[in-house]
C-alpha cells in the first residue's frame, strides 16, 4: 500500500511548528458525530464554520427588503455522496468546505413559483 510509518516522536515534530486552527478542530469534532451529515439545519443560528474567513453579512431579501438570517448549511459530505469532488477547485472539479443557506426573516408569501434566497460558499483555509 501507499502507507508511510511515522513515528509518534517524528509526527509530533512534524506538528510542533504548524499552528493549532482551532476552527476546523471544532467543525471536524462535529462532524465526526455524524460523519454522513450532508444538511445542518439551524434557523436563526449560526453556521458550523470550516475556515478563519470571515462570512460576510447576508444581504437583505430582494422581495420585501427585510433581513436574512442563518437557516441551514450544505456540508461537503454530499460531494461525497454525489460521487463528486475528487479533483479540486483549481482543475475544474467541485469543491467547497461549506454552504450557508440565509433565507428571510419575514418568510415572504410566494404566489407563485420561489423566491431566490442567498447562499454563501466557505471553503476550507
Amino acid at each position: 500500500g501507499g502507507s508511510v510509518n511515522v513515528e509518534e516522536a517524528e509526527l509530533e515534530e512534524i506538528e510542533k511548528g504548524q499552528k493549532e486552527d482551532k476552527i476546523m478542530e471544532k467543525f471536524k469534532s462535529r462532524v465526526r458525530r455524524c460523519p454522513d451529515q450532508v444538511v445542518r439545519y439551524d434557523r436563526r443560528g449560526d453556521p458550523l464554520l470550516c475556515g478563519a474567513a470571515p462570512v460576510p453579512p447576508a444581504p437583505s431579501c430582494s422581495r420585501c427588503g427585510g433581513a436574512r438570517s442563518f437557516e441551514f448549511q450544505v456540508m461537503p459530505q454530499l460531494l461525497s455522496e454525489l460521487s463528486l469532488g475528487s479533483d479540486t477547485c483549481e482543475v475544474g472539479g467541485v469543491d467547497w468546505g461549506s454552504i450557508h443557506v440565509y433565507t428571510c426573516d419575514n418568510s415572504c408569501q410566494v404566489d407563485q413559483g420561489y423566491v431566490t434566497e442567498y447562499a454563501h460558499v466557505q471553503c476550507f483555509d
